[in-house]
Formats: structure tokens, C-alpha cells, sequence
């Protein structure tokens, strides 16, 4: 009995011992990540331009300059899909949507002389509430509104479809090509999901801490 507790025992210590080293591992990686993306952000700190930070884990997208907060917006759900996100600021290269604002045109010469007009401005109203940000690397953000009518639902559940359908062929794609593939979905509100379309422009800089 006193040999079969001792191997018990030692068993116990070993796992424990496993596991201690093993969070600890962990918990080394995770802060020499929160450090470089840190250091990648204080170069943006130095440069006039707003940015954009992600972080995945909190669920929060910060709108910043020279280290400030400008606004936060809450994300209410996180979908990710891929390889590892690259630890320094990206740029959007691309805003992509089915319902992309446009002002009204103006045709030369339509306008009676000494008659007045106003050109229409794009207001925040006028942003779409779901639209794809393309970024270098090959990382690619949907976002979209939380879905609050009937139809909206409805048209929810094939959007649904459609990412957890495309995601596995486009990595397919990708990695044939040999190219990494990120897809990242974020849910907001619908005036967050537009004043994200309307604040990020391209050839902006962002930074994006992975979920976990």
C-alpha cells in the first residue's frame, strides 16, 4: 500500500509540476506578445494620423491618436479564423460593400443660371452597417450590425452560412498559394458599424491583439 501512495504521489507532483510549467510557459508567451504589440503601437504613437487598435480579447476596437483614446466601440461578438495575426500595424488597403455611399451627382449645366443648390454631404446615417476591411497580410475583417428586426435575423442566418462555408475554402486557397489567411468577424451596434466605415479610411494604420 505505502509504495503504490508513494507512486501515486510522485505521479501527482509530476503533473502538477507539468502544469506549473506549463502556465508558466504560457503566461511568458502571452506577455512578450502584449510587449511587441505595445511597441509596435508606440510607433504609431509618433505619427499624426489617427489609428485603430482591435483587441480581439476584450472585445473592443479603440479609435486612437498619439495614444489617446478617441472613442471605443463595443464588440459584442468575435469570430476568428486562421493563421497567427502579425504583431505590428497593419494598413487597410480596401473598404468593400454591396451598399458603398455615394454622393449625388451634379451634371454641368443642369442648373439655371443664379439658382441656388446644396451638395448633398455623406452623413454618419449614410455609412453601411456591414462591409469587409481588407488588410495587408491577407487579413480580412467582416463587420457587420447586430441583426435587431425579423428580416434582419432571417438575412443573419445565411450570412452565417455563407462565413462558416467560405472561411475553410478560402484558407484552402491561400494555402496552396502559400499565403497566410486570416478571417476575423466582429459584431457592433449598427451606429458603431457605421462610424467605423466613416472613421477608417484607407491607408490607415491598425494594430490587432489576437482573441486568446
Amino acid at each position: 500500500f505505502m509504495i503504490m501512495l508513494f507512486r501515486l504521489t510522485s505521479l501527482l507532483i509530476l503533473i502538477f509540476f507539468f502544469l506549473s510549467t506549463q502556465a508558466e510557459s504560457s503566461d511568458i508567451e502571452r506577455l512578450r506578445t502584449e510587449n511587441q504589440l505595445l511597441e509596435s503601437e508606440l510607433k504609431l504613437t509618433t505619427k499624426p494620423n489617427i489609428y485603430f487598435v482591435f483587441n480581439l480579447k476584450d472585445k473592443k476596437v479603440y479609435i486612437k491618436a498619439h495614444g489617446t483614446t478617441l472613442r471605443e466601440l463595443q464588440v459584442n461578438k468575435v469570430e476568428y479564423w486562421g493563421d497567427n495575426i502579425p504583431l505590428k500595424p497593419l494598413f487597410l488597403s480596401k473598404k468593400s460593400t454591396f451598399f458603398k455611399p455615394k454622393r449625388e451627382k451634379i451634371k454641368p449645366g443642369n442648373n439655371k443660371e443664379n439658382e441656388r443648390f446644396e451638395i448633398e454631404a455623406l452623413e454618419l446615417e449614410d455609412m453601411p452597417s456591414s462591409y469587409m476591411l481588407c488588410m495587408d497580410e491577407s487579413i480580412f475583417i467582416a463587420v457587420r450590425s447586430r441583426p435587431e428586426s425579423f428580416i434582419a435575423r432571417l438575412c443573419n442566418i445565411g450570412y452565417s452560412f455563407k462565413w462558416y462555408f467560405s472561411r475553410p475554402l478560402l484558407a484552402l486557397w491561400y494555402s496552396l498559394k502559400r499565403k497566410p489567411f486570416i478571417a476575423i468577424e466582429v459584431v457592433l451596434d449598427k451606429k458603431s458599424t457605421q462610424a467605423l466605415y466613416w472613421s477608417f479610411s484607407e491607408g490607415t494604420r491598425c494594430i490587432i491583439y489576437p482573441p486568446a
